[in-house]
């Protein structure tokens, strides 16, 4: 009896272990449709953009968090990523939390990502 509690225990503990240890756990997607990009910006619009609030709000309430910009591989589509990442800087997110990432699909929309450590 005491041998099968011990080994429940190991898997448990092992378990628990893989849980916690793995290298990012994705929390939170924001995608930003066409309609984002056809209106002017600035920092107001930015922060108050429905479609990014959720992700900055995810990002700031945990300091191990990073976001990921992930966009398509066009031109357009990075100058965009490009833009956006400049706009959450200027807006003082911290800057080296805020990564590009490129995508080889040609149409995906530019999406954030929120993962913690």
């Amino acid at each position: 009896m005491k041998i099968r509690k011990m080994e429940q225990t190991i898997k448990l503990a092992i378990l628990s272990l893989m849980l916690t240890s793995s290298p990012s756990i994705h929390a939170e997607t924001c995608v930003l449709d066409d309609a984002f990009w056809l209106q002017p910006r600035s920092g107001m619009t930015i922060l108050n953009e429905p479609s990014i609030k959720p992700c900055i709000t995810e990002l700031l309430a945990d300091d191990t968090s990073r976001m990921t910009i992930i966009y398509s591989d066009t031109d357009e589509s990075g100058v965009s990523a490009n833009e956006l990442r400049q706009w959450l800087v200027a807006l003082a997110l911290p800057a080296g939390r805020i990564i590009l990432k490129k995508t080889a699909a040609s149409t995906d929309p530019i999406r954030l990502e929120i993962q913690h450590d």
